[in-house]
């Protein structure tokens, strides 16, 4: 379900190649954006940077910064981040502390977490957390 959701979200971002709009499917991905969604999926829980996932990919940060927006219409902060808040809203949703949620999602500091969580779902974590549990 979780993953659904991380999906969900990434479709909503995801351009097709005419950026006229239009969603692009995620199961139709394949190439290197599927490469780096699927890398990005296994690997958000840990520090990554610009550099280290264009390191991976074999190019260099603008390239691949330039590649992977013109493939999705965002950049791949935008996308880690987006993927990072989703699977903290499931660990809210099944009673994880906004600590537990922003250690488990690859967050730094805990105010950057509810600062980015706020500007993305447009409550604080723990707004969400006692919306989706009915409290």
């Amino acid at each position: 379900a979780c993953l659904a959701s991380v999906l969900e979200i990434f479709e909503f971002f995801a351009k097709d190649s005419r950026g006229d709009g239009i969603t692009a499917p995620i199961s139709a991905r394949s190439g290197f954006l599927g490469e780096v969604i699927d890398w990005s999926e296994q690997n958000f829980r840990s520090r990554i940077t610009l550099d280290t996932v264009s390191e991976k990919f074999g190019y260099n940060k603008a390239y691949f910064c330039s590649l992977f927006k013109s493939s999705t219409g965002v950049t791949y902060l935008n996308y880690l981040n987006n993927l990072r808040i989703s699977h903290a809203c499931c660990l809210l949703k099944d009673g994880a502390s906004v600590n537990e949620a922003c250690e488990a999602c690859g967050f730094e500091t805990a105010s950057y977490f509810v600062q980015l969580f706020k500007k993305v779902v447009g409550v604080t974590p723990k707004q969400y957390q006692l919306t989706v549990s009915g409290i």
